[in-house]
């Protein structure tokens, strides 16, 4: 069967670290604003690619993966309610809320 026969392979771990070197030392606030600037007007011009680049790092990536149609079949089933998961377990990692329900405020002490 005919392929790709690949390239050269990854680099040696060195070369890249040498490399990134090179790059940073080279990178300077006034030419990574001229990127910028770049960008945001290609973005403007309806550049597909500096549209998504800008939307990746302006807005930032989703988080989440829609649920499939048996996992909101399983959640109705169970009578669970995903939304008031998701804000249970956002309050109890940034403000030590407890897990107990809805109508339960009380502070984990």
């Amino acid at each position: 069967m005919k392929g790709n026969p690949g390239g050269p392979g990854r680099p040696r771990r060195r070369t890249e670290y040498d490399n990134m070197r090179l790059l940073l030392n080279f990178g300077t606030e006034e030419r990574l604003g001229a990127l910028v600037s770049r960008l945001w007007a290609d973005a403007l011009r309806g550049e597909y690619r500096a549209i998504n680049v800008l939307a990746k790092y302006y807005f930032g990536q989703a988080r989440t993966i829609a649920p499939t149609p048996s996992e909101l079949a399983t959640d109705e089933a169970a009578g669970v309610d995903p939304l008031w998961m998701e804000i249970a377990v956002k309050r109890s990692l940034d403000e030590g809320w407890n897990l107990n329900g809805p109508d339960s405020n009380e502070r984990d002490e």
